[in-house]
């Protein structure tokens, strides 16, 4: 009987973490250049669904003396984008964000 008891509970915990944990999600991270140095809440809003936003203060790759860094685009911002249901929702995406004034393409 303990045996059992022990067995129903380590389902129960199983099942109560595969609804309460988080399912997998197909978020993209995108690297940009805006024509800007901050990135107001408006310009936020444009760029669609996103889910964090970071500023870019410089490349890693500048303190390797062997990396060419210079001919690398000059990104100041990155964002992950929130989840994505399918490829084509997020090709659209890409299509938006060429579409806007604040980022160099």
């Amino acid at each position: 009987m303990d045996m059992s008891l022990n067995s129903l509970l380590v389902i129960l915990v199983g099942m109560a973490g595969y609804l309460v944990f988080p399912w997998a999600e197909q978020n993209l991270l995108v690297l940009l250049e805006l024509k800007s140095q901050d990135l107001s809440k408006e310009q936020l809003q444009y760029l669609g669904p996103v889910k964090a936003a970071f500023q870019i203060q410089r490349n890693i790759d500048e303190h390797m003396e062997h990396v060419e860094f210079k001919s690398r685009a000059p990104y100041n911002f990155a964002i992950v984008t929130e989840h994505f249901s399918s490829e084509a929702n997020s090709l659209k995406y890409g299509d938006h964000l060429q579409k806007l004034n604040s980022l160099k393409v």
